[in-house]
Formats: C-alpha cells, sequence, structure tokens
C-alpha cells in the first residue's frame, strides 16, 4: 500500500471516529495522529485536516461548557498537530456559545516545501450542535425558512471572513464547516463572491 492509499484510507475512516469513539474529545485517540507527513497537495489530507479543524471547534465549545482551561483543554490538538494556531473565536452574543473560530497556519521555518503548497494561511472553521440546543433549533429553522442571512452568527461570520480577507487575500482564507455550520460556511463564501 503506498502512502497516498493509506492518506486516502485514513481520511475516510476518522469520520467514524469522530462519532463513535468514547474518546471522540481526545485526538491522540480519534484524530487522525497516524498521518506521519502533511502533504498539502494531497486531497485526503486536506479532508482530514479541515474535518480535524471543525472537530476542533465542537470540542473548544466542549471545553468551554465543562470549565476546562489551559492544560485540561481537550482541543488545541485538534489545530496545533497540522501547525495551526487559535487566532479568534466567533461567540454568539445570544448564548455565549463558540460556533466558530478563526485558526492560522504556522508552519515551521523547516518545513518542506514542496508539501507546502495549496495551504491556506486561515481557516475559518463553523460548528454547530454542542449542548446549545435551542439556539442551534432556531438557526436551523432560520436556514429552513431561506433567513439564515439575517442571523447574528452569520453576521459576525460575514465580519470576520472580511476582516480575515483583508489581512490575508481571499485565496488564502478558507471556509469549512459541519451541518449548519457548513450552510454558513457556503453563505460566507457565497456572499463575498
Amino acid at each position: 500500500m503506498n502512502s497516498n492509499t493509506r492518506v486516502k484510507n485514513d481520511a475516510f475512516s476518522i469520520c467514524a471516529c469522530f462519532q463513535f469513539s468514547l474518546f471522540q474529545h481526545i485526538f491522540s485517540v480519534s484524530g487522525p495522529s497516524c498521518l506521519t507527513y502533511a502533504d498539502w497537495n494531497c486531497a485526503s489530507f486536506r479532508t482530514a485536516v479541515i474535518a480535524s479543524l471543525v472537530q476542533g471547534v465542537y470540542i473548544l465549545e466542549h471545553d468551554r461548557q465543562k470549565n476546562r482551561l489551559g492544560t485540561k483543554s481537550l482541543s488545541p490538538p485538534w489545530w496545533e498537530f497540522f501547525h495551526f494556531h487559535l487566532h479568534n473565536v466567533l461567540v454568539d452574543g445570544a448564548d455565549f456559545s463558540m460556533f466558530g473560530a478563526i485558526l492560522e497556519l504556522r508552519l515551521p521555518p523547516n518545513y518542506p516545501k514542496t508539501f507546502a503548497l495549496n495551504t491556506p494561511k486561515y481557516v475559518i472553521a463553523f460548528r454547530v450542535r454542542a449542548e446549545t440546543r435551542s439556539r442551534d433549533i432556531l438557526l436551523d429553522l432560520k436556514c429552513i425558512v431561506n433567513k439564515i442571512h439575517k442571523s447574528f452568527r452569520f453576521e459576525l461570520a460575514m465580519h470576520s471572513f472580511q476582516n480575515t480577507v483583508d489581512v490575508a487575500g481571499a485565496d488564502n482564507v478558507w471556509l469549512a464547516g459541519h451541518s449548519l455550520g457548513s450552510a454558513i460556511a457556503l453563505l460566507t463564501g457565497k456572499k463575498h463572491g
């Protein structure tokens, strides 16, 4: 089995780990830590990274809810493993839940240049569904009736995206999300043009 095939299989198998592992918040148990190299030219690798970043945002909100701070926080390994750093957190003004994060890629100086092609400078990742169900259901309803663009989360997502694009350029900012988070990411990208 060549390394690309292994990466592809690992990238697709991590989805099962995210959903069914009793230890789904612990990166070393259910994250794709088996990826021994980071080739941004490989689509399967990019998929695994983006899935990990979105999972990290879910866990960031769980860390907040369970008051896991500093070394007790379980979310940082989900982005730090891939050389991302938490740049900013997007917080819903209604329930103070963390629904998104702006993550900045900081590759080490000795990172192989051939593996660093096709990298974003920033990824803005959005989550949905933690334990803030009433707020999430309200946003689901807004999505169904095509009104999500009038929500606080979307307005903050647009503002944050525009600020990040102003700093890094549109080609260097990626959007990612899951479920309603992907709806916010897609609509943000569409509105930006």
